[in-house]
């Protein structure tokens, strides 16, 4: 037990009106049922936007994390 954080990067629907697939509104309704499960949920955000620009296709972003020791530089990713 102890502090965590959930990221989900993703396309798709998102702030339409009336429908339930909408990412933020599906982003919602898990911060509620981590709230309802007892959870200290401290904040549910969404953002929308363009992906980060990926300025060196030779090194991986966030979204694809890579062992330190796999790290060509020697520096933590």
């Amino acid at each position: 037990m102890g502090y965590w954080i959930i990221q989900i990067e993703g396309y798709g629907p998102h702030h339409n009106r009336d429908y339930p697939k909408d990412a933020d509104k599906m982003a919602e309704v898990f911060g509620g049922t981590l709230k309802q499960l007892g959870h200290n949920v401290q904040a549910v955000r969404f953002y929308s936007a363009s992906p980060p620009e990926r300025l060196d296709p030779d090194r991986p972003t966030a979204a694809e994390p890579v062992a330190p020791e796999a790290d060509p530089e020697g520096s933590p990713v």
